[in-house]
């Protein structure tokens, strides 16, 4: 489906294409977040536990307990890119479809 309304087009094919990117990349964000998770829980106080490692885990392990939230979060968010991008290819492709036979059956109407 390219070309139709001025500056508008879409091409089922490349996005099927970056669907599959992106599911493979949620996998593999996947596998990534769970070995930084097993890194991490390897060492019970990553930043000591001096006053200094305290100190500095006071401050910084609240934020770095949100990122590793976000990180979990982004392998299913890739997901479910993926998953639009999908259903958008396949109703751009009924669409067309649809759109090619109603012109085709215009010249066996009556």
């Amino acid at each position: 489906m390219n070309g139709g309304v001025a500056g508008f087009g879409a091409d089922p094919q490349r996005l099927l294409s970056h669907a599959a990117e992106l599911e493979a990349l949620s996998g593999r964000a996947r596998r990534l977040v769970a070995e930084l998770r097993d890194a991490l829980s390897e060492s019970a106080q990553p930043w000591g536990a001096d006053e200094v490692g305290r100190s500095f885990s006071q401050t910084h392990a609240g934020p770095a307990d949100e990122i590793l939230r976000s990180l979990d979060a982004l392998p299913d968010r890739l997901g479910e890119v993926a998953t639009s991008f999908s259903q958008a290819a396949s109703a751009y492709q009924d669409a067309d479809e649809e759109a090619a036979d109603g012109i085709g059956g215009i010249g066996s109407v009556g």
